[in-house]
């Protein structure tokens, strides 16, 4: 199957634009790479540009040996043009570790000028993770998981979309 080259979508032979980023799909890739790759970049920055993602995080005191949530705010992690394909780009904050085998949902908020999405996504681990790091992976069509874990062992979210 053919891949668009800049947000790696599928297309089906004799498609002219990616159904998915409007890239003209039907071109000599050999004439000019410089030109090719230029075009390539403004494309996947015109729509990645701006684009932002966000967790909500909690802050928790403890009191009596119980947990009180005492505030939530979305925190940035990460801005999609920092993004490279199947690549992991993890969060500069360590997280309390926690050995777990549970589903963990994350409260993601995507960004993009004046328009927000919210998703509740769940990482469901195969096996024990280690909660350690917060990683973002760019998937084809402009869609990302959320990886929680470390570069050794980690579990991924479903997939959310980086554009509106």
């Amino acid at each position: 199957m053919n891949r668009c080259i800049v947000c790696k979508c599928p297309y089906e032979e004799g498609q002219v634009a990616c159904p998915v980023c409007g890239f003209p799909l039907l071109f000599d890739r050999e004439s000019d790479p410089a030109t090719l790759q230029k075009l390539v970049d403004d494309t996947k920055n015109s729509y990645l540009a701006d684009v932002s993602v966000m967790m909500l995080t909690y802050r928790c005191d403890t009191e009596n040996g119980l947990f009180e949530e005492k505030s939530k705010e979305y925190t940035k992690l990460f801005d999609a043009l920092q993004l490279s394909y199947g690549e992991t780009l993890w969060f500069d904050k360590d997280y309390e570790s926690v050995e777990c085998d549970e589903p963990i949902n994350v409260d993601i908020r995507v960004c993009h000028a004046d328009v927000s999405v919210d998703y509740t996504l769940s990482v469901i681990p195969e096996r024990m993770v280690n909660l350690g790091k917060i990683g973002i992976r760019l998937e084809d069509g402009f869609k990302a998981r959320i990886v929680v874990g470390s570069d050794t062992a980690n579990a991924c979210s479903e997939e959310f979309s980086l554009i509106s």
